[in-house]
């Protein structure tokens, strides 16, 4: 809905959000093919960004600048907290679920947000059956202990430090396993 307010069509915003998601951590990557980009010494976030940017317009040339600006800044943006200013809707529909994957269903999002007004905790559970999390945690935990310890003025290390990053951590599923009453006693709707 936000996307047509926004004036981007549904499949547009849907295309730029798929290339955001699958392709934002590609900072992150320990292929020699990464470690050796000129970019590798950068924070993961711009390291994404130059990568990205040469990504699509190698395997997708018929994006044109505003797509591929688009998806470049919405990755590039995705771990800040827009304390003032506008982002796109991909940006922002990106940092929500970001935010929502690492910090689950119960905790405020950006600015308090109560996630449950946005994700269908049934569809949430369904992509988790189906693509679970494993060791989500442990990885995720190795990976920002690796990239502050190697990189210490990433955007994530600015807002609060890895340590109050990691405290918040989730571990387990996105959402809870909540019983129908449970879900109406806490005005969350399946």
């Amino acid at each position: 809905m936000a996307g047509f307010r926004l004036g981007i069509a549904f499949e547009e915003l849907t295309l730029r959000l798929y290339h955001t998601c699958l392709l934002h951590d590609l900072g992150w990557t320990t292929t020699v093919e990464g470690l050796t980009h000129p970019a590798h010494a950068m924070t993961f976030e711009l390291h994404d960004a130059f990568m990205v940017y040469e990504h699509l317009h190698a395997v997708a040339p018929a994006f044109d600048a505003e797509q591929v600006g688009d998806i470049v800044q919405s990755i590039t943006l995705h771990t800040s907290q827009w304390s003032s200013g506008n982002s796109s809707a991909t940006g922002l529909l990106m940092a929500l679920t970001v935010a929502f994957d690492a910090f689950g269903y119960d905790s405020p999002g950006p600015g308090g947000l109560n996630y449950s007004l946005l994700f269908n905790t049934m569809t949430v559970q369904e992509i988790e059956e189906h693509c679970p999390r494993n060791d989500f945690f442990v990885e995720g935990s190795e990976t920002f202990e690796r990239e502050s310890t190697e990189k210490p003025k990433q955007v994530f290390c600015l807002s609060g430090g890895l340590d109050a990053l990691l405290k918040g951590f989730l571990v387990g599923p996105i959402v809870p396993k909540i019983v129908p009453e449970e879900s109406r006693a806490r005005n969350v709707w399946p």
